[in-house]
C-alpha cells in the first residue's frame, strides 16, 4: 500500500520547515469497509456511555472514551485491521518501538479537543492516531511552558487536515514542545488546513461532525532524548 503525506504550515518562519520531519499524515491506510467495521465495533462498546460535558482538565468536551485492552475478544476482521495498523506504525519509526493498548475517543459533532501536550508520565515519544467518520483539523502551536520555546517564533503554528481513514504521527519537538488540538465548530481559520477543509466558516461548521479516533502510544521513556523519531517522509 502506498501512502501520501500532507502538511500545512501556518506561519512562514524557518522553523516551520524544520518541523516537517516530525509530523506527517498518511492517507487511506484502511479501506472504507474496514472503517465501517471498526466504527460499528467501537460504537457497540460505547453505546451505553453518555457524552461527557468536559474532561477534568478542561481540555476535551463532548466525548466518550475507552481503552482497547488486549484481553478484549475482538472480532477477527477488526483484530486483523488493528494488527496491520500497528505494524505500519512500528515500521514508521527509526528504532524498535512497543505500543501500549490503544485509546479510543468518540468526539461528538459539538465536541473539540483543546491545546495540550500529552503527559510524559503516561507515554513516551510515540503519538499517532487513526481518524474515522469525519474530517477534522489538528493544529500544533508552540507550548509556552516548553523549555525549548526559544527555538521557535512565538506564533509558530502548523495545521493538518485529518480526513477519515488517515493516520497522523507526531514525534520529537511536535510531541514534546508543541501543543496539539482538534478544532471544533466555530473555529474556522482562513489559513492552512481549515481553508483546505472549507472555503468559509458556514461550510466548515456543517462539515464538523462526529469523529472517532484510535490513538497509539508507547510506554514511558526514562530519557526523552532516547524517544523514537519518524522515518516516514512524503510517500506518493
Amino acid at each position: 500500500r502506498n501512502f501520501s503525506a500532507q502538511r500545512w504550515p501556518l506561519s512562514r518562519s524557518s522553523s516551520s520547515s524544520s518541523l516537517s520531519s516530525y509530523f506527517t499524515v498518511m492517507h487511506e491506510v484502511i479501506t472504507e469497509i474496514e472503517e465501517k467495521e471498526l466504527c460499528a465495533y467501537i460504537s457497540s462498546l460505547l453505546k451505553r456511555k453518555r457524552y461527557e460535558g468536559e474532561h477534568w482538565d478542561s481540555v476535551i468536551s463532548k466525548y466518550k472514551e475507552l481503552e482497547l485492552h488486549k484481553d478484549r475478544k475482538l472480532p477477527a476482521r477488526v483484530n486483523a485491521t488493528l494488527k496491520r495498523l500497528e505494524s505500519t506504525i512500528k515500521g514508521s519509526y527509526n528504532t524498535k518501538v512497543s505500543l501500549i493498548d490503544p485509546h479510543v475517543i468518540d468526539l461528538d459533532a459539538e465536541g473539540r479537543i483543546g491545546s495540550h501536550v500529552d503527559s510524559v508520565k503516561h507515554s513516551g515519544g510515540v503519538l499517532c492516531g487513526l481518524s474515522l467518520l469525519s474530517t477534522r483539523v489538528m493544529k500544533l502551536r508552540i507550548d509556552q511552558d516548553s523549555s525549548n520555546k526559544h527555538r521557535y517564533d512565538d506564533d509558530e503554528a502548523v495545521s493538518m487536515l485529518l480526513p477519515p481513514r488517515s493516520l497522523y504521527f507526531l514525534a520529537g519537538p511536535c510531541r514534546y514542545d508543541f501543543t496539539h488540538s482538534i478544532l471544533g465548530k466555530n473555529e474556522w481559520d482562513p489559513m492552512g488546513a481549515c481553508l483546505e477543509m472549507a472555503a468559509d466558516a458556514d461550510t466548515y461548521n456543517a462539515a464538523v461532525q462526529r469523529r472517532l479516533s484510535i490513538i497509539w502510544r508507547d510506554p514511558v521513556v526514562t530519557d526523552l532524548d532516547e524517544a523514537p523519531s519518524l522515518n516516514v517522509g512524503e510517500r506518493e
